[in-house]
């Protein structure tokens, strides 16, 4: 992965700090935890051959997105974010690739009013198991509170990979003309 996909397309504020800061994280020899590399895995079977501006990623392009995501995000050694203030109205990002609730959140949303959602056969088999209520997963994560949600992607590593992979392709959809 090349560090402007994740700085322009995931962490998106072009922080130069924070863009050493993950040139030097990626510098380390680190390994992918098992329990995350099975959620990349999952989460890169849903999106294999999705269609980005210039051309469709692979299931070994998102799995080495994610994977670096990770590392760069928390180094694969917590879930929830570091912050300074109690949880009551926002809630700080989850998982190991620090998806915030209020992306998800919007992703979700955004799925259900499209008729072309991203979040379609796949992820509803991939997850109908773990979330049976409702008419669909994504209805039922639909209803969640930002609290629950959070919760979920705290401890849901499968829908927290399968989410950080969407929020960035959604952006990289978006995007006139990346390079990957």
């Amino acid at each position: 992965m090349k560090l402007l996909i994740w700085s322009k397309y995931y962490q998106t504020t072009g922080n130069k700090f924070k863009e050493a800061n993950a040139i030097s994280k990626l510098a380390l020899p680190y390994t992918v935890p098992k329990d995350a590399l099975n959620s990349i895995n999952k989460a890169a079977d849903i999106f294999d051959g999705q269609m980005i501006t210039d051309g469709r990623l692979s299931k070994e392009i998102i799995v080495d997105y994610l994977s670096k995501i990770g590392q760069i995000e928390t180094e694969y050694k917590y879930k929830k974010q570091k912050g300074n203030y109690i949880e009551k109205t926002k809630f700080l990002a989850r998982s190991y690739w620090q998806v915030e609730p209020r992306s998800a959140e919007s992703l979700i949303e955004e799925n259900l009013k499209t008729d072309n959602p991203l979040f379609g056969n796949k992820f509803e088999t991939t997850f109908r198991k773990s979330y049976p209520k409702g008419n669909s997963v994504l209805e039922h994560l639909s209803t969640l509170s930002q609290k629950e949600l959070a919760k979920t992607l705290e401890n849901d590593s499968d829908l927290a990979a399968t989410m950080a992979a969407a929020d960035l392709i959604t952006k990289l959809i978006n995007a006139k003309s990346i390079d990957i």
